[in-house]
Order: structure tokens, then sequence, then C-alpha cells
């Protein structure tokens, strides 16, 4: 099996794909009860409270032939090679949810795939099931997650990592993929300078000019913002 590392559990019932850096060498490794998993080499002494013992080498590009199915979707999906995949941490393979970060887009759109949103504007989980309703943050929805990997879930331990924080309210914040819309500002460029030069007034004065420069530079502009 492939073993992955996350610290967003939540992530995992929108699984696509998992990623691996083919500049890594990969091996082969068995715990006490004889089950085998695919790492990164490198990665062997962040996964020593696993007890797992080393077997052979395994070559990535093999790796990135296979497919495996998601153990709380079914679904099968595809191993991608992803250069951010690093081995200071985890175990050299990453689930990717495509919705839920950048990284995790940028990869999975190289490979046509669409993200799976399974969040709404509440942080609440829409994909139905018993965590359906439920908070993200809500640790009793974490739990059932859990439950619903059964054995597939290898280890399971709390840490303290950096998380992203709304400047204003002071509260966590989640990344999620949703749609933009953009005006293709060099139809109107001329306009909107005439705009600028004739019904607007800058306080500071240096905004006039910053604003020009702007649309000098820019061929579209976001119309919409989602915090």
């Amino acid at each position: 099996k492939l073993l992955i590392w996350t610290t967003t559990p939540w992530t995992l019932p929108a699984n696509q794909a998992v990623a691996l850096n083919s500049a890594l060498q990969y091996c082969r490794v068995i715990d006490d009860s004889g089950h085998k998993y695919i790492v990164a080499k490198a990665c062997l002494n962040n996964l020593i409270a696993l007890g797992l013992k080393y077997q052979c080498d395994v070559d990535s590009s093999y790796v990135l032939t296979r497919k495996y199915n998601s153990p709380i979707t079914g679904e099968v999906c595809g191993i991608l090679d992803a250069p951010f995949v690093r081995p200071e941490t985890g175990t050299g393979l990453v689930h990717l949810a495509p919705s839920y970060g950048h990284d995790d887009f940028e990869t999975c759109r190289k490979h046509t795939i669409n993200p799976l949103s399974l969040v709404n504007d509440a942080g609440e989980f829409t994909c139905g099931g018993d965590i359906h309703g439920m908070s993200i943050f809500d640790e009793a929805a974490t739990n059932l997650i859990f439950k619903q990997l059964g054995s597939n879930c290898v280890f399971t331990h709390k840490i303290a990592h950096r998380y992203p924080v709304d400047w204003r309210t002071k509260k966590p914040v989640i990344i999620r993929a949703t749609h933009q819309w953009f005006i293709d500002i060099t139809k109107i460029s001329t306009k909107l300078h005439d705009a600028i030069d004739q019904m607007v007034s800058f306080h500071p004065p240096s905004g006039k000019d910053k604003l020009h420069r702007m649309i000098d530079s820019r061929s579209s502009w976001c119309i919409s913002r989602q915090r």
C-alpha cells in the first residue's frame, strides 16, 4: 500500500490522487504484522514509531504507472509526480485534494483532474454519510473519518503546526477552490485611465499613479473575492 501522512485529515474524503517526487528514492517496508508499504527511503527516520523495516528499493517510475483504490471513496485514482513533495516530514507520498491546496490544485490541473469540493461556505461537509453537515473543525468529524478508514489508518498523533488564521476574526481559515470572475481590462483600459483622471480623488495623490500603473501592467482584473 501507499503510506501517506497528512496534517489535515478532514481533506481525505476529497482525495483525488497521490503525489510522489521522482527525484527521491522509494522503497518497500514491512511492519510487525506483515503489512507492506511504499515510502520514500529518506523518510524512514520519520517512521520509527511505526516499527517499519526496510525490504527493498522501489523504482518511482514503476510506482507512477500504478493506480490505487481510495479507502474512503472507493474511487480508482492515479499517482502523480510532484517536485513539491519533500522528505523532511511525512512519508514522501502526499495525498492530493485539489480543492483545498494550491500545490494540489496545480498538480492535478496538469493532469486534467477537476477539483472535487465537499465543503460549503460555512465550512461544513457536503459529502453525505455520517459527517454530512458537520464542521471540518469538529474533532468528532475527524474521528468519524478515522473510523471510515478502518485498518487503513495506520497511526494517528497530535502535533502543533502552523495554520492560516484570518487577521480580522483571528479564526482559522480553510483554502477552497471556487469559481472566480474577471474583467478583460485590455478592452477598456483607455476608459479606465480617463475615469481615474476625471472622476476620482485620491488621498494621498500618489495612489493615482499607482492605479494607472496597475491597469497598464494587467490584462485582467478579478472582481470576485471570497473570505
